[in-house]
């Protein structure tokens, strides 16, 4: 487990424990097999090493539980949680709202000949959805102040009017370091977004540009001018003076 400020010592100790607890269940329902065993087999999944002043866990998988630990590696790795079982999608959604809340990226490592892909990891811009959520995507601009951005791969964070913090990836480079010149600036942002329609919240955001939007900026013509942009044409068929005259 990775991000700012994490060390196993300022690790809560009751969310340390969900994360365990969505493992294992994750684990075993990957697998009918393992779903279906009773209680009292064996452990699927043991906690065998903490290493000091980190936040690296290591674990015991059984035998029989190493084709669930590849399953769920693969997915998280090709960004396709939602192949698997319902409940495992749903217990590694539970690691995923931690991570999101804290920023943190949790990663699967290669041990003891168990083999995992690259990039098989939770990370807190990426959500892990359960299977048959209803999404839709589109183009979308979100306002607030630059917290952070930047990184091997490219994250900000922007926090919201509500005092909430929009975690998302920023591929673009060119955009990264533009960003970067307005740290701790309100700023206003459009991206790709996508929403969970079950929920009605927006769970994953891309960014693709930095908008013309200031706080200090009260050039009238230069905010009429963003906003025509963002129409995209959608009010040049529409007489003014016609549509005022309809609203009174």
């Amino acid at each position: 487990m990775a991000g700012e400020g994490l060390r196993l010592e300022t690790l809560r100790a009751g969310e340390l424990g969900e994360i365990l607890r969505s493992f294992e269940e994750a684990i075993i329902e990957a697998d009918p097999r393992l779903s279906r065993s009773k209680e009292d087999d064996p452990a699927a999944l043991s906690l065998v090493a903490l290493e000091q002043g980190s936040a690296v866990l290591k674990f015991l998988v059984a035998p029989v539980a190493v084709a669930s630990v590849t399953a769920i590696a693969g997915a998280l790795a090709e960004g396709e949680s939602r192949k698997l079982p319902k409940k495992a999608a749903l217990a590694l959604q539970k690691i995923w709202k931690i991570a999101s809340r804290h920023n943190w990226t949790l990663s699967l490592l290669e041990q003891d000949g168990i083999r995992i892909p690259p990039k098989a990891e939770i990370l807190p811009d990426h959500p892990v959805l359960e299977p048959d959520t209803p999404v839709v995507r589109g183009n979308t601009a979100v306002w607030g102040r630059l917290i952070r951005v930047g990184g091997a791969e490219p994250r900000a964070v922007l926090q919201l009017a509500d005092n909430s913090y929009l975690h998302f990836s920023v591929t673009d480079e060119a955009l990264v370091k533009t960003m970067a010149g307005f740290i701790y600036e309100d700023v206003g942002i459009e991206g790709e977004a996508t929403w969970d329609l079950a929920g009605i919240e927006m769970i994953e955001f891309k960014a693709t540009r930095l908008t013309a939007y200031r706080p200090g900026n009260n050039d009238v013509v230069e905010a009429f001018a963003e906003l025509a942009r963002i129409c995209d044409g959608a009010w040049d068929e529409i007489d003014p003076d016609e549509f005022v005259k309809g609203l009174r």
